[in-house]
């Protein structure tokens, strides 16, 4: 028996009210709307036995062309091709996948129907694709491979004393705005009245990595949580320039 891929389009209904251009833009390629009504397979012996098994099964003769004078007449057109064996293209649209949010699986033929559900090739619905997106513009934005977020400590070298911080954008960037845009924190009182910019030393001490399924606010706990053990390692509070002790991210 061979497998035979088939698909049941529906007529374009402006196609019968168009008139000039426009008819022939809709009663041209865009005759039949997409997605088809049903897509599915069938098993034959040939496609004259597979398509008298598909009007059997729907109840209904499809034709399989129609001319421009007979579009009035016809409301449905029956596409169908052989499957052959190393038809990967199409072997494809069977194959069960699995949904990269919620795990369900689902076909690529469950959205060549009318009224499906969307979601594209890598989700099982349109809800589950609009959360990929976000995931993946989370993922793109907050961890740049170029400027991964780190945590970094610059020490005076004339007496020890260090301030710890964290950064998601390029570290020498962190560091240039440390010694030339200082506020009125205790470390950039530091380094505006007692030294040069030679005096200090600017260090990674952990490069962050995250999953790419942790969400922002995951992400941001995590920076503070290894920012906040490493002002403690430190003890750059008392010890050193850091003003608080624990942070939410806006490190002083």
């Amino acid at each position: 028996m061979k497998k035979y891929y088939y698909q049941i389009k529906a007529k374009n209904l402006e196609c019968d009210n168009a008139k000039g251009k426009r008819a022939e833009y809709e009663c041209g390629w865009g005759t039949w709307q997409f997605p088809p009504v049903i897509s599915d397979i069938i098993e034959a012996e040939n496609v004259t036995e597979a398509k008298q098994k598909i009007n059997e099964l729907y109840d209904k003769t499809f034709p399989t062309r129609v001319l421009k004078k007979d579009l009035k007449s016809n409301e449905f057109l029956l596409w169908i091709k052989e499957v052959d064996e190393n038809d990967h293209s199409t072997d494809q649209v069977f194959d069960l996948r699995k949904c990269k949010i919620c795990g369900e699986e689902f076909t690529l033929l469950s959205k060549y129907q009318w009224n499906n559900p969307g979601g594209g090739r890598y989700y099982c619905s349109k809800e589950c694709q609009d959360e990929g997106d976000i995931n993946e513009k989370e993922h793109i934005a907050f961890h740049d491979m170029k400027h991964s977020p780190v945590i970094y400590k610059i020490t005076n070298k004339n007496n020890g004393m260090c301030y710890i911080g964290q950064t998601t954008q390029p570290f020498t960037l962190r560091w240039y705005q440390h010694m030339f845009q200082p506020s009125d924190t205790k470390f950039h009182k530091e380094i505006k009245a007692n030294s040069a910019i030679s005096d200090w030393t600017f260090e990674i001490i952990e490069v962050l990595k995250f999953k790419r399924e942790d969400s922002t606010a995951e992400r941001k706990k995590q920076l503070n949580e290894r920012e906040n053990h490493w002002i403690k390692f430190y003890n750059s509070v008392e010890g050193g320039y850091n003003s608080i002790g624990e942070t939410n991210g806006n490190s002083k």
